[in-house]
């Protein structure tokens, strides 16, 4: 259980997350290289632009989308946020058909599937490329140290990326990372991220909001009246630690829900470094994963929408794209190109094996 306190109701978003930090309302915050780490601040930019551009160009793989009861669309279409994965592998297993199976680190593969809906069928969790890799460890050193100052627990291992890119008004709605009992006393066991631990969240391009809402009761609870909600200005390159006691019941019995969208407009890309304590079997040449399980089960409900959804748009093994999804996804890819490309040196735009 953590300790707020309630905060003063008038003031600028600015003065009122500065006080809610002060005050321990809220536990999460931004993290500024200090004038000591410059060559880690270099770094840092440096690594995130290059992993732009490799993700951009290499892993922006459509798949159907079907989050609870909504019908399949493709997931460049809905208004949710685009989601790609990277895990570490963890070992190599055995071979099949010609290809390599590897257990890998995985994220929202509990409940969460079923929250994000995407055709498990066709998800990828891909493998952590170099520029990715050599940017967590920035960001895993720069974490440890943030809770080295305040003296507490700094032996964090970030070990999976999740990101998400919003266009086109995507957003994505309030939630907690963390699945809780419903009484919200404790972490529910089958979480794909380990409880306890800290999210990094990187951005780079278009102005984003990270939005804490105060919640308050059982199972998904309901949002406290009359209380101003929390906002984090996320400009290109921005980081943002957030701690993961903002999810727990606090002295009130309330608790912090987070949600994000675009400021105004454009495309913007954000990379969450999480701890994993989820895996995955997955082939080694693609990240698709080995024998999906279907929510629900062959043949299940989830299923059905899922095939329909192929059906009306194509794209699955075996159907070719229909000309009006085939122009519309070329448009999107283009639009996401363009301008997250313009956040990219000249330099920094070469993707290496």
């Amino acid at each position: 259980m953590t300790n707020k306190k309630k905060k003063i109701q008038h003031a600028s978003s600015q003065r009122y997350l500065n006080v809610a930090l002060s005050s321990g309302f809220i536990y999460s915050q931004f993290y500024h290289f200090g004038h000591m780490f410059r060559s880690k601040r270099a770094a840092f930019r440096d690594n995130l632009q290059r992993t732009l551009w490799t993700l951009i160009h290499c892993n922006i793989n459509d798949n159907m989308k079907a989050a609870r009861n909504n019908p399949a669309k493709p997931a460049l279409c809905t208004p949710s946020s685009f989601d790609i994965y990277f895990g570490e592998d963890v070992c190599e297993l055995f071979e099949e058909s010609g290809d390599v199976i590897m257990e890998r680190t995985a994220y929202a593969n509990g409940t969460g599937s079923l929250t994000i809906g995407l055709d498990p069928r066709h998800t990828r969790i891909y493998k952590i490329f170099p520029a990715l890799d050599r940017l967590k460890r920035i960001v895993n050193w720069a974490v440890n140290d943030h809770y080295r100052q305040k003296g507490e627990k700094c032996d964090y291992v970030f070990n999976h990326v999740s990101s998400k890119l919003y266009f086109d008004g995507k957003k994505t709605p309030p939630h907690t990372d963390i699945a809780f009992s419903y009484d919200h006393s404790s972490p529910k066991q089958h979480n794909s991220q380990m409880p306890n631990t800290p999210v990094a969240i990187i951005t780079i391009g278009a102005d984003k909001w990270l939005e804490f809402i105060l919640y308050t009761g059982c199972g998904q609870g309901k949002e406290v009246d009359g209380e101003r909600s929390i906002k984090f200005l996320q400009k290109s390159s921005s980081f943002v630690i957030m701690d993961s006691r903002d999810e727990f019941l606090d002295e009130e019995l309330t608790f912090w829900k987070h949600a994000s969208h675009l400021v105004n407009g454009g495309v913007c890309l954000s990379l969450m470094f999480r701890v994993a304590q989820n895996t995955v079997q997955v082939y080694k040449s693609t990240g698709h994963l080995f024998n999906p399980r279907m929510i629900g089960g062959n043949g299940s409900k989830k299923q059905q929408q899922f095939d329909t959804g192929w059906r009306k748009y194509g794209g699955a093994e075996g159907h070719a794209e229909t000309p009006l999804y085939a122009k519309m996804k070329c448009e999107k890819m283009k639009k996401i190109q363009d301008e997250l490309g313009s956040y990219v040196a000249r330099k920094n735009r070469v993707i290496r094996p």
